[in-house]
């Protein structure tokens, strides 16, 4: 009958197992990857490890050092790099130090500062020494520092840090590529590479440049003072 069709329909409807769900469309998985590599970088955190050699050339391959490498060079380059890591507010190059290479920060966040001298020249009549610690810049994985090590020319003296880097999270995970290193198998590097690397330098901070910073801050600092005091008088007089 009609009615016992029905029911026939209705219970291997029931049996039936439910329908597959739809697949993720690739831009929608590579959009998840980059919301979890974003949510990485923020944290400071990165979950690969660079235990192994493979890991460090996957790593060295997503950097715009590397983009024009092969998969070959890219082995080769990653088999020079030392893995390095250090706790927080432990130096990994101090102020003056010696450039011995490029280091690149892998996990974790990093800071950067000069301690300026800011003591009266000769003459000036003052005998005390005074200094200022200025924060220069903020470093999250794949950022770079020492590129000049790797592009001075001769072996005359080395270069210093202008900065004191140290880690601000718990722990920081660094590559250094050395000067050594980088001499021996300069073929690897292409012109795109060297680029980047000359860019690099021209893009970090001058002990000018600090100094203007730091007398910018003061005098922004005082003017807020003067502002609150003149806003605290006029409220007063009210």
């Amino acid at each position: 009958t009609r009615r016992g069709r029905t029911c026939a329909a209705a219970a291997a409807h029931r049996a039936a197992p439910p329908p597959p769900r739809p697949c993720l469309a690739q831009a929608d998985v590579l959009r998840a990857m980059a919301a979890q590599e974003r949510a990485q970088r923020s944290s400071g955190l990165l979950l690969q490890p660079l235990s192994s050699l493979h890991a460090r050339a996957h790593f060295l391959a997503s950097l715009r050092l590397a983009h024009s490498l092969s998969w070959e060079q890219c082995l080769t380059l990653a088999h020079l790099l030392q893995p390095r890591t250090y706790a927080r507010n432990q130096p990994i190059v101090k102020q003056g130090d010696a450039q011995s290479g490029l280091f690149i920060v892998h996990s974790g966040r990093c800071r950067s500062y000069r301690d300026l001298d800011l003591s009266p020249r000769r003459g000036a009549g003052a005998d005390t020494r005074r200094s200022a610690r200025v924060e220069a810049d903020t470093l999250a994985p794949r950022d770079m520092f020492g590129h000049v090590a790797l592009l001075r020319e001769g072996d005359g003296k080395a270069p210093t840090h202008l900065l004191t880097y140290v880690p601000e999270t718990v722990e920081a995970q660094l590559l250094h590529l050395s000067r050594i290193d980088y001499l021996h198998h300069h073929p690897l590097l292409s012109d795109e590479a060297r680029r980047e690397l000359r860019l690099g330098a021209r893009l970090a901070p001058t002990e000018e440049t600090l100094r203007a910073n730091h007398s910018a801050r003061l005098g922004w600092n005082a003017a807020k003072r003067r502002y609150v005091a003149e806003a605290v008088a006029r409220a007063r007089r009210k």
